[in-house]
């Protein structure tokens, strides 16, 4: 196993682990013992890889129908004014058939990029562990003046449960920022 990611997990167990915790990961371990009867075979990870495999094909057949509607779209509306501009064209069939998830990009139509989350996060943190710029504060209230409701509106809830471990010093900043990363 990759050394940065056991190491804190083994820091956990011996340091910070309690009754439960330990009971969770003791059952854990028996539950992987458990496999290594059934010939190592992980009936979970069969699964998730199935259902993965299930939801690629799915996703492509919807990514298939939708094409064939913009065409048809397309098709009709080209029929009914054949004088329309392609910018014109594509502003319809954007409007009517919008994309849902940015090709560049892959993330969902609407969705905030990652490097911009990431600053949000880092600027909420900072103002709740009062370790805020006061310059930067000042601007940020400038602009919204409710920004760390209007930004913790806008994490994911994965992000705002990390984030609420951090605040209430269930994990340290290295962990904090790792745990971010991997959701993101």
């Amino acid at each position: 196993m990759d050394k940065v990611r056991i190491y804190p997990i083994l820091e956990y167990i011996l340091n910070e682990a309690d009754a439960d915790d330990l009971a969770a990961i003791g059952e854990a371990l028996k539950r992987r013992e458990k496999q290594k009867s059934f010939g190592g075979v992980n009936i979970q990870n069969i699964a998730r890889e199935t259902g993965r495999g299930i939801e690629e094909q799915v996703g492509a057949s919807v990514e298939s129908i939708r094409e064939m509607i913009r065409g048809y779209a397309v098709q009709i509306i080209k029929r009914e004014a054949p004088d329309i501009s392609d910018e014109h064209l594509d502003t319809l069939i954007q409007s009517w058939i919008p994309e849902p998830r940015s090709a560049k990009t892959g993330q969902a139509a609407g969705a905030i990029p990652k490097d911009a989350l990431l600053t949000m996060i880092r600027q909420y943190i900072a103002y709740k562990t009062e370790s805020m710029d006061p310059r930067e504060l000042k601007s940020l209230v400038s602009e919204i003046s409710d920004w760390p409701q209007v930004y913790w509106g806008k994490f994911p809830p994965p992000i705002r449960r990390i984030i609420k471990k951090y605040l209430n010093n269930e994990i340290d900043a290295d962990m904090c920022w790792e745990l971010i990363n991997r959701s993101l």
